[in-house]
């Protein structure tokens, strides 16, 4: 009895041995696939969180030019009609005597009547002095054109069409309209010299803020206007910016041509969408998050 009891007692831990060697391999099996499919299934996750973030993107960046591209054409038309109107008094100043110039004042006051997003409409002489203004307030006389870059400007280059940002008018006394200005030079023959004289026409720049704020990107989204030198024609925030609560990537985005590319900015990933507005040397800038 003693001798069978001492058998069974060696040959346990050989058992007990041998089965937890066996339990071991199959414990490793199952950890190193069960390790290798957790992988597996983060790295799919991983290239298919990659591949929907990136298609959300593209959809997002073609939707967001889709509707700029319909924003750009209402802002180039409100700019068209500005050139309209300094043709039609480019066309009609062949002749500068009396009789044609109060015809053309005639044209304009009809043309005023029929657009009232038209705030004045001006012409100057060579040397600054008002030749004629519609309509016809009295001019402010501490107002002095020729210390102003637009009118030099355009005596310099009186082929160019020439936009200026948005500004307070001071050429009436106690009127101070906020307007945009697009300038031009005009080739006159004056008491039988030729001359180049300047045209200016005003727009009421709300005209400008009323496109622009019609425009949604989103529930955060918005756009921006800004001119070749940095120059803020319209941004819904503009005074934040210009009060340093708010920063824009302006300096950015005057350097690029247009079109759609993905940034972070201030910690928060943005899609920006620009669009160049013809006739001109401004940008629109689409934000959309």
């Amino acid at each position: 009895m003693r001798r069978r009891l001492k058998r069974i007692l060696i040959k346990t831990p050989k058992v007990v041995r041998k089965s937890f060697r066996i339990n071991s391999i199959q414990s490793i099996i199952t950890l190193s696939f069960s390790t290798i499919t957790i992988i597996a299934m983060i790295m799919v996750g991983i290239g298919l969180y990659s591949t929907f973030s990136s298609n959300a993107e593209k959809n997002a960046a073609s939707s967001a030019q889709q509707i700029m591209d319909q924003a750009t054409i209402n802002l180039e038309n409100y700019l068209e009609t500005m050139i309209e109107i300094s043709d039609l008094i480019s066309a009609n100043m062949i002749d500068t005597s009396p009789d044609n110039m109060q015809n053309l004042d005639n044209m304009l006051s009809l043309t005023l009547e029929l657009r009232e997003d038209i705030v004045t409409v001006a012409i100057y002489t060579g040397n600054g002095n008002v030749m004629l203004t519609n309509p016809g307030h009295d001019t402010d006389r501490t107002y002095s054109v020729l210390q102003q870059d637009w009118f030099n400007q355009t005596i310099e280059d009186p082929e160019a069409y020439l936009f200026q940002p948005p500004h307070v008018q001071r050429l009436f006394e106690g009127r101070r309209p906020w307007v945009v200005s697009m300038n031009r030079g005009l080739s006159v023959e004056y008491l039988g010299r030729d001359e180049t004289w300047a045209a200016m026409v005003d727009m009421n720049f709300s005209v400008i803020e009323e496109l622009c704020n019609r425009v949604s990107l989103g529930n955060r989204g918005y756009i921006y206007v800004v001119d070749k030198d940095g120059n803020i024609i319209f941004h819904p925030q503009q005074q934040l910016i210009y009060s340093g609560l708010k920063e824009e990537s302006i300096d950015e985005v005057i350097e690029l041509e247009q079109g759609s590319f993905v940034d972070d900015f201030q910690g928060e990933r943005r899609i920006t969408t620009i669009k160049n507005i013809q006739y001109s040397d401004w940008k629109m800038v689409g934000v959309s998050y």
